[in-house]
């Protein structure tokens, strides 16, 4: 019997430092994985102006595993880089079942986020399995939230956060979906496929901000009622971002969630978009 075939994406910018050792994690995790799934890996340089894409370039030579390094010549931001990587994707990977994309940064646990999102698949039903997409999120523990809210004062990124929780649990389910964590996704292949081309949602082709993409594809799933899974992957450490950056990152998910509340209400068909019953939350 031939094994699914998962397809990782997994973007970085300027991680030299730390990334021989996440993908090594990586690595860790695929093998333990690789009775049940074959595994096809893009490896995705943003534009980084350290060593990250001869690292990479290393790893492939060296790991074994199926793997593809891209590059970009200029940094484009995540959402022009996953774009390409899922169009490429589309195109190239015909026999792929899942993907999954995760972040390679030093925010949280690869090898937890890698194994929790590849448990979710079923065994032996391929064809029909409880989602389509599943969402993996990471908790910040008490001592990380402290340290958020020490840095608030220059910041002011943990009363953003704060704001957009409010909105999210007023108007979705589940209500405790974080936009600010949720960099870990596994899509069905053809679940995917159906978000990124449906003229309906109309984000896809036309998102241009920098930040985002990782909450337009769940919402834009929610949207188009299809079977929505969030789960743990673990606690995740908080990094400070500078004022801008977090101002940026958080009026660029409010814009996107006012978005989707207004298409929803705006029309009786998608209203079940609103804490709609499709969702499973697991801890």
């Amino acid at each position: 019997m031939t094994k699914p075939k998962i397809i990782l994406v997994l973007p970085a910018l300027n991680l030299a430092k730390e990334l021989k050792e996440t993908l090594d994690k990586v690595k860790r995790t695929v093998s333990k994985f690789s009775n049940r799934f074959c595994f096809r890996i893009y490896v995705i340089s943003d534009g980084s102006t350290d060593n990250t894409h001869l690292i990479m370039k290393k790893w492939q030579s060296e790991c074994g595993l199926d793997v593809e390094v891209l590059k970009n010549n200029k940094n484009r931001g995540l959402v022009e880089t996953l774009k390409d990587t899922y169009k490429k994707v589309l195109r190239s990977e015909e026999d792929a079942h899942y993907v999954l994309k995760t972040d390679l940064d030093k925010d949280y646990d690869q090898e937890a986020a890698i194994s929790k999102l590849l448990g979710c698949i079923p065994q032996g039903n391929l064809s029909n399995p409880s989602f389509d997409m599943v969402v993996g999120s990471r908790t910040y523990k008490k001592q990380e939230l402290k340290r958020m809210k020490a840095c608030n004062k220059t910041n002011h990124e943990f009363e953003r956060r704060e704001k957009i929780l409010k909105i999210m649990k007023k108007h979705f389910t589940p209500d405790d979906f974080d936009p600010s964590s949720v960099g870990s996704q596994l899509y069905k292949m053809a679940s995917l496929r159906r978000v990124l081309q449906n003229k309906s949602v109309g984000l896809f082709l036309t998102w241009k901000e920098r930040y985002g993409l990782d909450v337009v594809i769940p919402l834009a799933a929610l949207f188009m009622k299809m079977r929505f899974k969030k789960i743990s992957v673990g606690s995740g450490k908080y990094v400070a971002k500078k004022s801008d950056v977090a101002k940026k990152r958080y009026d660029t998910y409010e814009r996107i969630i006012n978005l989707f509340i207004s298409r929803s209400e705006g029309s009786s068909s998608r209203a079940r978009l609103l804490r709609t019953r499709r969702v499973t939350s697991v801890s």
